[in-house]
């Protein structure tokens, strides 16, 4: 009956990319595959020796650091982010963490953690997004990779540019 209902009201309302705003196709989950070729994997192959965790290095101990994608003005990945902060699309949020978990360099980094601490956001921006994406991004990881979140590790107090 489910999926009567849900062909149903795809009829009628059918889903969309919300980057290109194409209809999404029958195997095709939040962003269409057009979308989602066009993200381009960034260049980091060792998690722990790279220009990213060297920016850490002697702020505070750091045992890896990775960006999966890679982020350019204008490009996909700045679209995505853009409609995870503010156009309250949760449910992309979480597809984009599950995506991320079955990137190796993320399978790596995960075998020796003990739990995912999402960076927390002011609660000022919290209440006007209505979720932290760095949260919701955590659970499409631990959804995929079964490991434990802990929220209450870290707190923000200030938004500092």
């Amino acid at each position: 009956m489910k999926k009567l209902v849900r062909k149903i009201l795809d009829a009628v309302f059918p889903p969309l990319c919300p980057i290109c705003r194409d209809r999404l196709v029958e195997g095709e989950k939040i962003l269409c595959s057009g979308c989602l070729a066009e993200l381009c994997v960034s260049k980091y192959k060792d998690i722990h020796n790279n220009s990213l965790a060297k920016n850490y290095w002697g702020v505070f101990p750091i045992e890896s650091a990775l960006t999966v994608f890679k982020f350019s003005l204008g490009n996909t990945l700045a679209q995505i982010i853009h409609h995870m902060k503010y156009f309250h699309n949760e449910e992309l949020c979480r597809f984009m963490g599950e995506i991320m978990a079955y990137d190796t360099r993320v399978e790596e980094m995960l075998r020796e953690a003990d739990a995912l601490i999402p960076v927390p956001i002011t609660t000022e921006r919290e209440k006007g997004r209505g979720y932290n994406q760095s949260q919701r991004i955590c659970e499409g990881i631990s959804k995929t990779r079964k490991i434990e979140i802990i929220t209450d590790v870290l707190i923000r107090k200030a938004f500092k540019n």
